[in-house]
């Protein structure tokens, strides 16, 4: 998980499923800068990352820039951008139409109004997929539109699955050289 320019504090957070408790009681605080959650296979992870993204209910709290997940989502949930470990998006997208439609969302705009958005594609190495449809891309390449997706966004707290998953050499370099450099002021 990579958190930006802003903190997300979780206060007993609780978690589970079918009366089987995944995570409780959990306590912390993320500043700016780059954090590893790491652990064994299904020791709830992404299920904790979930819930930092208001996909997952749990107990407790969760504050994304001082605001409450539950009592203040909208306002939370500006504050940070999400990429799930398994990135799925309607098959008839291109890769274009997507970056459009996450920033259109977030009444950010087009895609190549954003000053960054040249820089990006050429990091990520999306230059030549970006007409291509999502189900005609790989796991690789969907995952850098999302990770593309997400540095435009920059909202503060950037929550990233399994980044590295499916990533050639060359992407998983980039995208590591992006980490260091918004670690600074994001969390």
């Amino acid at each position: 998980m990579t958190i930006m320019g802003a903190s997300v504090a979780l206060q007993g957070v609780g978690i589970a499923y079918s009366g089987k408790n995944i995570l409780a009681d959990v306590t912390h605080r993320f500043d700016p800068g780059c954090h590893l959650i790491e652990g064994a296979n299904g020791v709830g992870k992404s299920t904790l990352l979930g819930a930092i993204a208001g996909h997952v209910r749990y107990k407790g709290r969760i504050l994304i820039n001082g605001h409450d997940l539950c009592s203040e989502p909208v306002k939370a949930r500006r504050g940070l951008t999400y990429v799930p470990d398994n990135p799925i998006f309607h098959s008839f997208f291109t890769g274009y139409e997507f970056i459009d439609f996450v920033l259109g969302a977030h009444d950010r705009g087009q895609a190549c109004r954003q000053h960054d958005f040249e820089r990006l594609v050429q990091h990520l190495g999306v230059q030549a997929h970006l007409g291509n449809r999502f189900n005609e891309a790989s796991l690789g390449t969907r995952r850098k539109f999302f990770l593309l997706a997400a540095f435009l966004l920059s909202p503060g707290a950037m929550v990233l699955d399994e980044p590295f998953n499916g990533l050639d050499a060359g992407a998983a370099e980039a995208l590591r050289q992006l980490l260091i450099e918004v670690s600074a002021d994001q969390v």
